[in-house]
């Protein structure tokens, strides 16, 4: 399988009391390389998770810390995986895009298929 870099934005909607347990269920599944997570600008960072060398949490806005994990991928030409709108990817779902990546590494951005209000539909795009 690949190594990657994740960016996580966790900026978006009422999450400000999630983001230490969404770092830690994140940090759990060991999917990347290097991780860069943006929380709620103003808000103090929350206590690191794992590897420092692994985890850097930001609390500049979303955009630069993206940029940021944009350029840190791009120097260790590895792909970024973006994660966003508060999506939580499973290490099965995260697994699916690693093997697709190593079948085709010129796949170029995938979106998640979110379920329904009654786990049986798909949300529309």
């Amino acid at each position: 399988m690949p190594a990657i870099d994740a960016f996580i934005d966790l900026t978006s909607g009422d999450r400000d009391l999630a983001v230490q347990s969404t770092i830690a269920r994140l940090a759990a599944l060991a999917f990347a390389e290097r991780v860069t997570c943006a929380v709620p600008p103003g808000r103090s960072e929350p206590a690191p998770v794992g590897d420092p060398k692994l985890w850097r949490v930001s609390t500049a806005s979303a955009i630069v810390a993206c940029n940021r994990a944009l350029r840190s991928a791009a120097d260790a030409e590895r792909p970024l995986l973006v994660v966003s709108g508060g999506v939580e990817p499973t290490g099965e779902a995260v697994g699916l895009l690693l093997e697709a990546l190593d079948a085709d590494p010129m796949i170029g951005f995938t979106i998640a298929r979110l379920s329904g209000s009654h786990g049986n539909s798909l949300a529309k795009l």
